[in-house]
């Protein structure tokens, strides 16, 4: 139980980095769902159900065009299928885990989380310390990210846009992963995806970062099964 406890305080504090992107991106977010008209309940509430920024980014920018219900959840649904292989990832070391955990803990997944428990697994542990620093981790980002959405939502058109907070996260997130860049199939496959995703970044709803990250794992798993 102790050593639980240890693991589920290391998880909260390895997210501390990952805060200093999560909470200007969560204002920011919050800030143009409010300004796309998104009432402030249904915006809080897709905090909780649309989790993830780049996929209520894509909701923020479908809604300020107008665009229809259908299309717009497919967009969602398309940016939010890259979770399934951040899942697949992770869930081999959780095989013995309990069902609820099994079942509820993927809703906790996204990138940051992943960057982060996946250094941590590569280390050895039991289950049960897997386990809480997973959640340690995972409950601590879900909360900083609702608080700061919620705030954002708040806000409004007090945050301008000209501060660019949704940077933030993708600047964090480039130095959380910059040291996981020594594996020749990894850093092909992330030079690949930026590439594309540059040349494609004209595409509406963020498909220029969607087609890079496909093309990308395409050219990663290539390099690895040579």
């Amino acid at each position: 139980m102790i050593t639980s406890q240890k693991e589920f305080r290391a998880g909260a504090r390895a997210m501390a980095p990952v805060l200093v992107g999560i909470v200007p991106t969560g204002l920011a977010v919050g800030a143009g769902l409010s300004a796309a008209g998104v009432p402030f309940g249904p915006g809080v509430l897709s905090a909780a159900t649309v989790y993830g920024a780049t996929s209520q980014l894509m909701l923020a920018d479908a809604a300020s065009r107008g665009a229809p219900v259908l299309l717009t959840v497919a967009v969602v649904a398309l940016v939010s299928a890259r979770l399934v292989f951040y899942g697949v990832g992770v869930g081999r070391k959780f095989c013995e885990a309990s069902t609820a955990f099994r079942w509820l803990a993927p809703m906790l997944i996204v990138q940051p989380l992943h960057a982060v428990i996946d250094a941590r697994l590569a280390r050895p542990a039991s289950l049960s310390e897997r386990t809480a620093y997973f959640l340690g981790g995972g409950i601590t980002l879900w909360v900083a990210w609702q608080v700061a959405h919620a705030a954002g939502m708040l806000l409004g058109s007090v945050v301008p846009p000209e501060l660019a907070l949704d940077a933030a996260l993708p600047l964090c997130l480039v130095a959380i992963v910059s040291p996981a860049l020594r594996d020749r199939a990894v850093w092909t496959a992330a030079l690949t995806a930026g590439a594309v995703a540059v040349v494609l970044c004209g595409l509406p709803y963020g498909l220029g970062a969607i087609a890079g990250a496909c093309v990308g794992i395409g050219v990663g798993a290539r390099v690895v099964s040579r």
